[in-house]
C-alpha cells in the first residue's frame, strides 16, 4: 500500500512539476496584452498588420513589444501597460533621413554607400540607426536628429557574430 502510495505521489508532482514549466513557456500572444496596449496601438496605426508580441520586464519595469508591418514600414514599438509608447523604431528610407544626419555620416566615412536605416524615437530624444558600407566595410552608427554622432561601431560577420555571442554565453555561465 505504501508503494502505491508513493508512486501515487510520484506521478502527482510529475504532473505538476510538467505543468509548471509547460506554463513558463508559454509563448506570448496578441492575446496577452493588456487592453490599454492593444487599443493604443490600433488606434495608432489601424492599416497595420501585428507580426509578433513580447512581454519583457527590465529593472522592474514591464514593456510589451509589438512588431509590425504597415504597407511597406516595419515599426516596432514598446509600450507601457498603461499604453503610452516608451520607444518607436521604424524603417526610413535614405532620402527620408534629415539632411544633418546624412551630412554627418558622410563626413565620418570616406565612401559612405547607405543599407538601411531605423528612426528611434524615446520620449522626445529622436536618433537614427544607420547601417551603411564604407569601403568593404559594414559599420552601424547611431546618429541624433540634430547630426550628432552618438556612436559607430563596425559590423561583425557572422561568424565572428556567432562567436563573440559564445564567448559571451560562456562568461556569464561562470
Amino acid at each position: 500500500m505504501k508503494t502505491l502510495f508513493r508512486i501515487a505521489v510520484v506521478a502527482l508532482l510529475s504532473i505538476g512539476l510538467s505543468a509548471g514549466l509547460s506554463a513558463q513557456t508559454k509563448k506570448f500572444t496578441v492575446k496577452d496584452l493588456p487592453a490599454a496596449v492593444k487599443s493604443a496601438f490600433t488606434t495608432a496605426y489601424p492599416k497595420a498588420e501585428i507580426k509578433g508580441v513580447d512581454k519583457e520586464v527590465e529593472k522592474g519595469v514591464t514593456y510589451y513589444e509589438i512588431e509590425s508591418i504597415d504597407g511597406k514600414l516595419k515599426r516596432d514599438l514598446l509600450y507601457l501597460a498603461d499604453g503610452k509608447v516608451f520607444e518607436l523604431e521604424e524603417a526610413v528610407a535614405a532620402d527620408a533621413m534629415p539632411a544633418a544626419v546624412t551630412k554627418a555620416l558622410k563626413a565620418n566615412s570616406k565612401s559612405y554607400e547607405f543599407i538601411k536605416a531605423e528612426k528611434i524615437v524615446r520620449g522626445s530624444d529622436v536618433s537614427f540607426s544607420v547601417t551603411f558600407k564604407n569601403g568593404k566595410k559594414t559599420f552601424e552608427s547611431s546618429v541624433t536628429d540634430q547630426g550628432k554622432v552618438l556612436s559607430t561601431k563596425e559590423m561583425k560577420k557572422k561568424k565572428e557574430a556567432k562567436e563573440e555571442k559564445e564567448e559571451d554565453e560562456e562568461k556569464e555561465e561562470k
